[in-house]
């Protein structure tokens, strides 16, 4: 009996050898392809712009925040554009508004663009390219590289003073909104200034109070490059025969 008992135990050790061998040999087999594996981006990743790969579950980009006022945008004089022509690598470039609000483009000369949204400018370019028969089917894409005046100062008795982003004509009364509207202490007066054509500024005032409908700077347009001063109240005594005296 006891013979049997050690005739199967060197047969047991092999086995047991045998099975450490054989697990260290896969445990050894599996370590490359995890350094491989690692290498290779997993299914979930996609190729972002530039070749930069992104997670598509854990990076996920949001987009740039487009500004509200940007749908009514009016170029003006100091932007410079980006203007594409589909297929006419040679027709297409940069090209600044000038003080006059027009741009010169080759072989069409100046066009005026100031005062025009995006597609207005860019069916200008593209009748352009017709009357001049150049192109019998222009595509024209324009883009804006640079804008110019992009904020309005407002000023005086505002919650917030400073320089608001503005790319459009927005009302008196937004913008008012937009500084926090007037404080306290304001008065009825609000002065609006602005530059004309000659470069010159004009200065016109209008009235409104703290607490009223705003109906009378509803239709007050405010465009980019203004200046807006809230004027402070005037100091009322309240003197004599009166309980109490107060400065008002």
């Amino acid at each position: 009996m006891c013979n049997s008992r050690n005739s199967h135990r060197p047969g047991m050790f092999r086995v047991v050898a045998v099975s450490a061998v054989t697990a260290m040999a896969l445990f050894a087999l599996q370590q490359p392809f995890a350094v491989a594996q690692s290498n290779n981006p997993p299914s979930n990743l996609l190729s972002g712009p530039q070749g930069v790969v992104r997670n598509e579950t854990t990076t996920r980009v949001s987009p740039s925040p487009i500004p509200t006022d940007f749908a009514n945008l009016k170029l003006a004089p100091g932007f410079l554009l980006n203007v594409e022509v589909y297929g006419e690598s040679e027709l297409s470039g940069h090209v600044r508004v000038d003080t006059d609000g027009n741009i010169t483009f080759p072989f069409l000369g100046k066009i005026h663009v100031a005062g025009d949204s995006l597609p207005e400018a860019q069916s200008k370019v593209q009748k352009k390219f017709l009357e001049q028969e150049i192109l019998t089917n222009p595509q024209v894409t324009i883009n804006v590289e640079q804008f110019a005046a992009t904020n309005v100062t407002v000023l005086g008795e505002v919650q917030t003073p400073g320089r608001i982003e503005l790319l459009a004509p927005h009302s008196l009364l937004d913008v008012l909104g937009m500084a926090g509207g007037v404080t306290t202490l304001a008065g009825r007066v609000i002065e609006v200034k602005h530059a004309d054509a000659s470069g010159g500024a004009v200065n016109n005032t209008y009235e409104y109070f703290r607490g009223s409908n705003g109906d009378s700077i509803r239709d007050v347009m405010v465009k980019p490059g203004d200046t807006i001063i809230v004027k402070r109240a005037g100091i009322v005594y309240v003197l004599g025969a009166v309980n109490p005296p107060a400065v008002m």
